[in-house]
């Protein structure tokens, strides 16, 4: 009967991060798409403002996710998430004050629910499937990768048939289902119980092995943020279109969803110092990547570029999760760690869209741009060597 009971857990289990990680992109990615249906009642400048709401709630809501109790703060996220996408959807008119408080106020509710469940998802891996880390952030790289790209996919199709309001909230099944999944965990009143005291540890914020993770998880999230935001612009003024632009883009995230599912499986197959070279080496193809535009502007080399750019926009965040579990020794050093890496990291990903358009903006083109993002390649490449090699927390 108990491993009948513990088989039924380990599923279960396996359900919360699978459908967890369903609600944790598209909600933000789906604005992408309908940006041009925004514009109608916003000026650029609000969309833009709008763009950079997630990742600075993720980074200062990030660093506050480690003071507390884990099961009570998971389920306070998806309550945000599902209150933010209602919010966001139905609370005004479109284009009124209201409407306009409702869009932005509710994308605030619901990246705040992100950004608990990015930083505490890593912890409940390494917590529940503490032998099969690998296989479970393989699952979960790819959870977030169908996410975002049925957001992208879909997004358009759903206006045509339907409103705004509609095609926004559709996304709210995947919380909605992950809450119900979840129930199972608050039994017995572990909802209520307080937050187990621990020693006093040595804070993070002075370990060079945190702050190498931290810096990769940083690097990774300002060039995939980057990406995302510039790349269509930067193939549309080399004469081709923001047509062809958004299908590159597209092209770069059916890629990355391989690269997360493929990256933690081959990782369990290599030596340690393979590990290590893997990681350089897949880091410095968001440099080369990057490079590639800056020389050339052909059709075929930008098509090139974009298969090069794909594999580390999947490949890199596998990595920066799976350092998160392998340089910590318990679920609690996890979440703290987690909790630095993912708060201050994704305030440095928010600087990457708004520098590159400030560069844009002084020179004109994207040249200074991509120098800018093949330097941070680099950074990548270097805080992925000492993070890899740096000692556990």
């Amino acid at each position: 009967m108990k491993k009948v009971k513990k088989g039924k857990f380990f599923w279960l289990n396996i359900a919360i991060v699978f459908l967890v990680a369903l609600s944790l992109r598209s909600p933000i990615a789906v604005v992408g798409p309908l940006t041009e249906s925004f514009g109608t009642f916003l000026t650029s400048a609000q969309i833009g403002i709008l763009g950079s709401i997630p990742p600075i709630a993720f980074g200062i809501v990030g660093l506050c996710v480690v003071y507390l109790q884990s099961i009570q703060a998971l389920a306070l996220a998806l309550l945000c998430l599902i209150v933010g996408i209602l919010m966001r959807s139905f609370w005004g008119e479109f284009g009124t004050s209201s409407g306009n408080f409702g869009l932005y106020c509710g994308t605030l509710i619901l990246s705040c629910g992100i950004a608990v469940a990015n930083v505490l998802l890593p912890s409940l891996i390494k917590s529940k499937f503490p032998n099969k880390i690998d296989t479970m952030m393989s699952l979960y790289s790819v959870a977030l990768g169908f996410s975002l790209l049925s957001a992208i996919g879909l997004a358009l199709p759903l206006l045509s048939i339907s409103s705004l309001s509609i095609a926004m909230v559709v996304w709210i099944i995947f919380p909605i289902l992950a809450l119900i999944v979840y129930i199972p965990q608050m039994n017995n009143g572990r909802l209520f119980r307080p937050k187990p005291k621990r020693e006093k540890t040595k804070s993070l914020f002075k370990n060079i092995t945190a702050w190498s993770v931290t810096f990769y998880m940083g690097f990774q999230a300002l060039l995939s943020y980057a990406l995302a935001i510039w790349f269509p612009q930067m193939v549309s003024e080399m004469g081709y279109g923001i047509k062809i632009g958004s299908h590159l883009l597209l092209l770069i995230q059916i890629l990355a969803v391989s690269a997360s599912l493929c990256v933690p499986m081959i990782f369990a197959k290599l030596s340690h110092k393979a590990r290590l070279w893997f990681i350089v080496g897949l880091s410095f193809s968001y440099a080369i990547g990057f490079l590639i535009p800056y020389f050339f502007t052909s059709y075929a080399m930008l098509i090139v570029s974009a298969i090069i750019l794909g594999f580390p926009v999947g490949g890199a965040f596998s990595i920066a999760l799976m350092m998160i579990s392998w340089k910590t020794t318990d679920k609690y050093s996890a979440v703290q760690l987690s909790s630095m890496a993912q708060g201050v990291g994704y305030l440095i990903g928010a600087l990457g869209p708004y520098i590159v358009g400030a560069l844009h903006e002084f020179q004109e083109n994207f040249q200074m741009g991509l120098v800018f993002l093949f330097v941070c390649g680099i950074g990548l490449c270097i805080s992925g060597y000492t993070g890899f090699k740096g000692e556990r927390i």
